[in-house]
Parts: C-alpha cells; structure tokens; sequence
C-alpha cells in the first residue's frame, strides 16, 4: 500500500465531513483522532531494542483510538522482522492492516492539529498528501462554545487558529503538490465541485456518491445529527451564525488579531462601529485580558512540543 492520506486543522473546521466523504470512496480506509504522531512518535526509545518495542506495542495496545482498528500486535511485530523498526513504519503497518480487512487499497488518518508534524510525515511517507480543513475563525469559534465553554475562551480559541493558519500557509508553500488547503464553506456550499478538486489532488477518480456519505455504515441511517462524531447533512446553515450569536467585541477581538490571515484565505472582514464607551472599554479591559489568553496558550502550546 501507498499514497496515504492525512486530514489536519482545528476541531469544527469540518474534517470530520472530509474523513466521511473519503472513507465513501473505494479507495480510502480511515481512522480518527490516533494521535499516534503526538502521543507515541520517539517516545519509547529505539525500537530496536525489545523491551522499548515492547512498551511501544503495550500502550498502543491500551489507546482506545488504536484499539478501534483492531491490530493484531503479533503479525505486526512478525512484519516489523522483516524491515527497518521503526515508528513511521510501525504506524504504517497499523494502518495497512485495517485497510486490508476493509479491502481498501489506501489509508488515511485524521487527527486534529497534525499539521505541526507535516515536515516529519511528508519525508517519512515520500507518496503521503495532506488535507488542512480551514474555518473562518469567527464561525469556529463560535461553534466551538455553543458546545461547551472552553478555557480561555476567544484569546485562547484566536491564537489556536493563527497558528494553524500559519502552518497551512508554510506547509502548503513549502510542498504545493501534496499539501491541499480546504476551507469548510466551500465544501458545505459546493460539495461536488470540492471534492472533485480533492480527489484530483489525492490521483483518485472523483466518486459521486461520497458527498452523500451513504456508503459509510456510521451515518447511512442518519437524518439529522447522528450520536457520537457523525455528522449532519451537509448544509451552510452554520455558515455566518458568528453575526447573531458572538458579542461585537468578540469579532473585533478575532477580526483585529487574525486580519492577515483572514484576508490570505478569503475570509471577509466585517465592519464593525463601535461607541465611545464600547471602544474605551474594549481596548481597556477585553483587548488586554484576551491578549494575555492567547500569550498563555501559545506558551502551553510551546511547552507541549
């Protein structure tokens, strides 16, 4: 097997959509959320010596997302005899072999936030591409507190999104060929025209059914919004809702902070006026206090590498 395919950015960006789509296809077989790269790439030591294989295969073993593919640990320790052991090709084999129970000839992986280990997986995997769902950072984050309220909130939720907007940019500059920005309001309003552009870039003939996801067990049946990571129809409903559902200073906050890279990627900049009150208070208190949130996440950020 060859040619895998790996699916980045935020949470809410739309990659869950992109994942089913793909797993639709013929050709692709996909897990979600493995981690393996963050969680497991060079943390055991050289897996040449046994007993750090043997660490590395246990706590695999015992990560719910790995479980999910069903490896058998013995044939994939058998396979590893026969190569170089390493975590690229141990990754490798873990993900050949759900393929080939699914009778897929490529695999893929979505995993948020991967776009920081591009260089490390583009020169491990020499036919890997890569997807980067991007969102308009107002609709983001939006969407990412009407479902639970996150620490940090817009100071955090802003400095999240510049830098993975700065990674889509570096990354697709550094490999144009097989790296592929995708915004989520294109996909969701021109669906077919999206995906055929996709699968032209992954070398894959462009598969009618996949904007319909009807071929993935998980969400055949589903009307709505389906339990667990399913989900709805496509639809531009959550398109815009930033408008009547986030506080002007919030807008002005992200807008001020991410203007660059909106603009880069075609995110129109709203105009908004602001009273004296309302603009003494925002440059006062909510532009300092959330600037201090975005400096905190980008710490923790820095000391999680």
């Amino acid at each position: 097997m060859s040619s895998p395919v790996f699916i980045s950015g935020l949470d809410r960006s739309g990659k869950t959509y992109m994942r089913f789509m793909l797993e639709s296809h013929p050709s692709f077989a996909f897990s979600k959320r493995t981690n393996l790269w963050p969680r497991f790439y060079k943390r055991f030591g050289d897996l040449n010596k046994d007993d750090n294989l043997d660490r590395c295969l246990e706590a695999l073993a015992s990560h719910k997302h790995v479980q999910a593919l069903e490896p058998d640990f013995q044939r994939i320790r058998w396979d590893l005899e026969a190569g170089p052991r390493t975590y690229e090709r141990l990754f490798a084999l873990i993900h050949e072999q759900y393929a080939a129970r699914l009778r897929k000839s490529r695999w893929g992986d979505q995993t948020e936030l991967l776009e920081k280990y591009a260089n490390r997986i583009l020169a491990a995997y020499p036919d890997a591409k890569f997807i980067h769902m991007l969102r308009d950072p107002r609709d983001r984050y939006e969407a990412v507190i009407s479902k639970s309220k996150r620490r940090g909130g817009v100071g955090a939720a802003t400095a999240r999104w510049l830098y993975s907007a700065a990674l889509a940019e570096k990354n697709q500059k550094a490999y144009p060929q097989r790296y592929k920005v995708v915004r989520y309001e294109e996909m969701v309003t021109f669906p077919e025209e999206t995906m055929y552009r996709v699968c032209e870039f992954l070398g894959e003939k462009y598969y009618p059914p996949m904007v319909k996801m009807g071929d993935v067990p998980r969400f055949a049946n589903a009307a709505t919004v389906n339990a667990g990571d399913a989900p709805g129809p496509l639809t531009t409903a959550y398109v815009g809702r930033f408008e009547d559902n986030l506080p002007t200073r919030e807008i002005v906050f992200i807008q001020k902070l991410s203007r660059r890279y909106m603009r880069l990627f075609d995110y129109p900049i709203e105009r908004i006026r602001f009273s004296l009150s309302e603009r003494a208070r925002f440059y006062s208190f909510h532009l300092l206090i959330n600037s201090i949130r975005m400096f905190g996440w980008r710490m923790r950020n820095m000391a999680a590498r």
